[in-house]
């Protein structure tokens, strides 16, 4: 197995990673529902935002680390420090999005917005942030998700300012939490909204940070 630093050439399958991740094993693209904008469209943008290559946030090409079998991608992960910028990565994130989306779908989407930052997390600043990650089916319980996120701790623990690894995903995703329990992160926090409409743009209603130390 190659493990790489993503590039240009690399965009589909990224995208096709961040996608997938998105999803956590269920139809649900968050941003189709809080937009009211199709699929295709939401890969283009996506897309749009990745030839950016802005980092400190989970849309940046070269914050990828891509695995590659015998020539054949198997899978991707993402990975950045955060604040280490000088600014928020959700703040970076909403910013490039506002370039690429029209902002009168901000304003109809101002109220699912909220209801979807009902499960969402603070990131501690200078911790290292695991976001994105993906296996094809073929290569899975290779254990391919927990080389890639070794990987990105090794690059990224000098630069690190507290030793602390975050992720955060969907508690629905059953697969990737014994992944990462299996990696060495255990649950912290985990937040869940009661309003209804969560379920129609979200994949679950519920969202778990997990951590873990480095040394």
């Amino acid at each position: 197995m190659e493990i790489r630093r993503a590039d240009l050439k690399d965009i589909k399958f990224v995208l096709k990673a961040i996608i997938e991740s998105e999803k956590s094993g269920t139809e649900r693209l968050s941003y189709i529902k809080i937009f009211s904008i199709p699929e295709a469209e939401v890969k283009e943008i996506i897309r749009n935002v990745l030839k950016e290559n802005i980092p400190g946030q989970q849309y940046c090409l070269s914050n990828f680390l891509i695995a590659e079998i015998e020539g054949e991608y198997a899978g991707a992960c993402c990975s950045w420090v955060e604040g280490e910028t000088g600014l928020s990565s959700s703040l970076i994130r909403a910013n490039l999005l506002l370039d690429f989306i029209d902002h009168k779908y901000f304003i109809k989407a101002k109220s699912l917005l909220k209801i979807a930052t009902e499960i969402g997390f603070p990131r501690k600043t200078g911790a290292i942030q695991i976001e994105n990650v993906f296996v094809e089916n073929k290569f899975r319980r290779k254990g391919i998700s927990g080389y890639l996120i070794e990987k990105h701790i090794h690059i990224q623990k000098g630069k690190a300012l507290i030793p602390t690894v975050q992720i955060i995903l969907s508690k629905i995703n059953e697969n990737a939490l014994k992944a990462y329990i299996k990696s060495g992160f255990h649950i912290t926090a985990e937040r869940t909204s009661d309003k209804k409409e969560i379920l129609d743009i979200l994949p679950s209603n519920t969202n778990v940070l997990m951590e873990k130390k480095i040394k």
